[in-house]
């Protein structure tokens, strides 16, 4: 993993923002760039408008040119399950295993999503399908990455301004990429290390293993030590969605 940098953002994301989001799902009505490829993932920022931001180095676009649509990465098929891990999408929080696609109904989805995302249930479902992810850990990491205070998911500058669903960045910040759907796309490619990306989440089969390389502790413009909650918020985010979904 590259050396910490730090983008150009206004702060870091508050405790407060972070139990706000976790707060926001249960109530709701519910990486390419443009022009090249992003930096890796270092940390988790505000992007002016309060969201965390950052993602990594994705490589890999929404065609997944050179890379197999269902990879995954060494040692993690994405339907086995491992010694001492849950597999497809079982657990609990940060514990719970992303790997392997999951059935997501499309309406009940959509229903979940708020205005401003309703058009991006489908592109979870085939990012999920196609790199053999459950699709509510893409959209509970989206859920996070959008936010901002008082307002929840997708609502942050980025995301609106950029169409950054993810919190893909390079070391200038959050990056402008060409479709909500293609950052969708690209991240779920960097996740299942197909070929052209980082591989940086070889090995990594639960919500609290992403999150050490999505939001790493102690990064240079992580001084609230907000960073560490990453995985915990996730995994809440993703437990709420399972359960307003699948039960």
């Amino acid at each position: 993993m590259a050396k910490p940098i730090i983008p150009s953002g206004s702060g870091t994301l508050s405790i407060g923002v972070l139990a706000a989001s976790v707060a926001i799902i249960m109530g709701i009505a519910g990486k390419s760039s443009d022009n090249a490829k992003p930096k890796e993932r270092i940390v988790y920022i505000d992007d002016g408008a309060g969201a965390g931001q950052g993602s990594q180095n994705n490589g890999a676009n929404n065609s997944g040119t050179g890379g197999a649509g269902n990879a995954t990465q060494t040692g993690g098929a994405g339907n086995a399950t491992q010694t001492g891990v849950a597999g497809n999408g079982e657990g609990e929080g940060a514990n719970r295993q992303w790997r392997g696609y999951v059935d997501t109904d499309l309406e009940k989805l959509r229903a979940q999503l708020p205005n401003s995302a309703k058009h991006l249930a489908e592109t979870f479902i085939g990012a999920g399908q196609k790199y053999n992810i459950d699709p509510l850990f893409l959209v509970s990491i989206s859920h996070l990455e959008t936010a901002s205070p008082g307002k929840g998911g997708w609502s942050s500058s980025s995301f609106i301004n950029k169409n950054n669903a993810m919190g893909i960045s390079n070391i200038s910040g959050p990056t402008r990429q060409s479709s909500a759907s293609n950052s969708i796309y690209s991240q779920a490619a960097s996740l299942a290390g197909a070929a052209g990306t980082a591989g940086n989440y070889n090995g990594a089969n639960t919500v609290a293993q992403v999150g050490a390389s999505y939001a790493p502790r102690d990064a240079p413009n992580d001084p609230h030590g907000t960073n560490g909650e990453w995985g915990n918020v996730v995994g809440q985010l993703y437990n709420g969605y399972v359960n307003k979904i699948r039960k």
